[in-house]
């Protein structure tokens, strides 16, 4: 644990007993699902774990999350309990049909282990924990895993890249996105541990450097854009690396073919794994460990092969194996599968469907096109559909579109995830007015109130007519090339002491040229892309400057006259400032 909390497993174990028994004295029944609104730390992890050991599985509800999604989610899900802690304890009206359990009143219980006796034990079978993703109707949906789907993928992962006691993750990924599954549950079960960044520290790559090497790191699990920020921040100068760390596992997005290279060179003995799957397969059921230099040409990153006891083919549309090179629909079978959505049989009977050959199990159809490689590996190609990935987060565009489109001055919204293929890409978004023109912020923020931060659009543009394709539709492309451009009257970027703030900002928000009167936020930047910022102009300007900086100073003129008139006279920016400022920026991960 980082900060000033260092739980041993003793006291892990104390915690959550006095989390179980709690549980245990409302009545919860076996594999019932039981709320998380915890904010990420120690309490976090002992609530999950506690919620096992009583036999229940947990819902994680992300205490950051707009108001409006936690009912949707609590409304959705039906639980019947929550646990709380900390400042989520009143941070929300709770329903009055759901019983609210205060985790620091049930620690301060002082339970030892011996105190709780856990109930019969149950079936591998039973539900573990539900997951929800973003759905294209407006709608999330539940993803229902259980033990056997769960432990059978973190006790390959273990075994396979030989996790032990003495190894220690660096747990960046927060509670609702299933990577953090493997980083409690992965870590906990080899007798290793876990460190848990602050809430400041989550988006700080200098914090993140100083973690790895004050906690001697030596696992590093999370989508590879955040440790592309890492890496950016060694290579703007920002101190000698911890050389301990052995084991590179990326996830959740494309992986850029010049990634592993710029491991290497920091890490030379790390081993580098490229895992995929979804989260209806039980966080990953296929793998690629980079063991070989990548061609500065190569198209992508493979795949990989399937987990052991998973099953990873490329089908048609009659649900036979596709020949090598042929396209196909990337299908998921074996003991990772899900058990499906949770209360949405008709949506699970679409997407988890009977194994052809007459098994008796299912496949998910994760809709994700690939092919088969000569060397047996799947290399992904794209989706099928509009789903993309940002930053690892799976978004259904139609989502944000059936947001946009519930304030009353939106006609017609379109959104769309531009940049370049097999790269992080970026939210925008396009509407047509109603009644009225809206003001692009407050579209903006009308999403920021109602779902996810990773899903509020980095930029919306109020467009009087769309670009049509020949046959009528709207053309999607033409859109997204609009988007990048600035959209309609963009500004020719500044010339003089301002270019090098106006040419970073242009490329890190991959956007038209931007003017000395452009504001950082107004153009769609997010805590994520300030860091990006943060490091190029750290490196351009010769400047101290601190993420602070970016949110109180965030047009050009006024960013670039800081960092080249102060310089490192800039004053020191403590955590809570940082967090607050990140707070502000309604960005993060």
């Amino acid at each position: 644990m980082s900060g000033a909390t260092h739980w041993t497993y003793a006291d892990l174990a104390a915690q959550t007993a006095a989390v179980a028994a709690a549980l245990t004295a409302t009545r919860l029944e076996p594999g019932e699902l039981v709320g998380v609104v915890v904010e990420k730390g120690a309490t976090q992890v002992a609530a999950v774990v506690g919620i096992q050991w009583a036999g229940g599985a947990y819902l994680p509800i992300e205490a950051s999350l707009p108001a409006e999604r936690v009912q949707q989610l609590l409304r959705e899900s039906q639980v019947r309990r929550i646990v709380v802690a900390g400042a989520t304890a009143t941070a929300l009206a709770w329903p009055a049909d759901v019983q609210v359990i205060d985790l620091d009143a049930a620690a301060r219980l002082g339970a030892p282990p011996a105190a709780f006796v856990p109930p019969a034990a149950g079936s591998p079978d039973d539900l573990a924990y539900v997951i929800y993703t973003s759905g294209s109707t407006g709608q999330p949906k539940g993803v229902m895993v259980t033990h056997r789907s769960a432990q059978t993928t973190i006790d390959d992962v273990t075994a396979r890249w030989g996790v032990t006691a003495t190894d220690r993750v660096l747990a960046l990924s927060a509670l609702g996105f299933d990577l953090s599954v493997y980083d409690v549950f992965g870590l906990l079960g080899a007798g290793g541990a876990v460190v848990l960044p602050t809430e400041a520290e989550r988006i700080d790559p200098a914090a993140w450097a100083a973690l790895l090497a004050r906690h001697g790191v030596t696992v590093w699990n999370s989508v590879p854009a955040l440790l592309d920020l890492l890496l950016d921040y060694y290579e703007a100068g920002g101190g000698p690396a911890w050389a301990g760390l052995r084991l590179v596992l990326l996830s959740g997005d494309w992986i850029p073919v010049t990634l592993p290279a710029r491991i290497a060179r920091v890490w030379p003995q790390a081993r580098v794994v490229s895992l995929g799957g979804a989260t209806e397969g039980a966080i990953w059921s296929i793998a690629h460990e980079v063991s070989e230099p990548v061609p500065a040409d190569a198209r992508s990153i493979p795949y990989g092969r399937a987990l052991t006891a998973q099953t990873v083919a490329v089908v048609n549309a009659w649900q036979d194996r596709c020949p090598v090179w042929v396209p196909g629909e990337i299908v998921i079978g074996g003991a990772g599968v899900a058990l499906g959505y949770w209360r949405n049989p008709a949506r699970t009977a679409l997407q988890f469907v009977p194994d052809p050959a007459g098994t008796g199990t299912r496949w998910y159809r994760t809709g994700d096109r690939g092919r088969y490689l000569p060397s047996g590996e799947i290399e992904i190609l794209g989706r099928l559909d509009q789903q993309v990935k940002i930053h690892g987060h799976r978004i259904e565009l139609g989502e944000i579109e059936h947001c946009l489109q519930t304030h009353p001055d939106v006609a017609e919204a379109v959104a769309l995830a531009v940049g370049p293929a097999r790269s992080a890409r970026r939210l925008v978004a396009a509407v047509r007015p109603g009644p009225h023109a809206p003001d692009a912020a407050a579209l903006r923020q009308h999403v920021a109130d109602r779902l996810p931060a990773y899903m509020v659009p980095e930029r919306v543009l109020v467009l009087a007519t769309w670009p049509l394709t020949a046959n009528g539709k709207v053309d999607r492309e033409a859109l997204a090339r609009l988007a990048q451009a600035g959209g309609p009257g963009a500004a020719a970027a500044p010339r003089g002491p301002w270019a090098t703030v106006a040419r970073a900002m242009q490329d890190v928000l991959a956007c038209g040229p931007v003017a000395a009167e452009a504001n950082f936020f107004a153009l769609g930047g997010d805590s994520l892309s300030a860091v990006k910022l943060l490091t190029r102009l750290r490196r351009e300007l010769s400047a101290d400057l601190k993420l602070r900086d970016i949110f109180d100073h965030p047009v050009v003129a006024d960013l670039a006259a800081l960092g080249i008139n102060q310089g490192a006279s800039i004053e020191h920016v403590s955590d809570d400032d940082v967090s607050t400022a990140l707070t502000r920026s309604q960005g993060g991960l």
